[in-house]
């Protein structure tokens, strides 16, 4: 599946809080059927990893913090 930057400008619109960017790249990851195997095992691991390097933060993240 090949997104437009038409796609990441409406998820862009609706993206607000951090939760809200790791369930759209782990929804990604699991489209894209990736493989985990580079210290992470699941989509969800690998959003956060990306996520929090991209702005800071050391993962995991407790949940008041999302």
């Amino acid at each position: 599946m090949t997104l437009s930057s038409s796609d990441f400008d409406l998820a862009a619109d609706e993206l607000i809080t951090i939760r809200d960017f790791l369930r759209w790249g782990a929804s990604e990851f699991i489209a894209a059927k990736l493989f985990y195997g580079h210290g992470t095992d699941n989509p969800w691991d690998e959003a956060e990893q990306l996520l929090l390097n991209a702005i800071n933060l050391t993962p995991p993240l407790s949940v008041c913090e999302w």
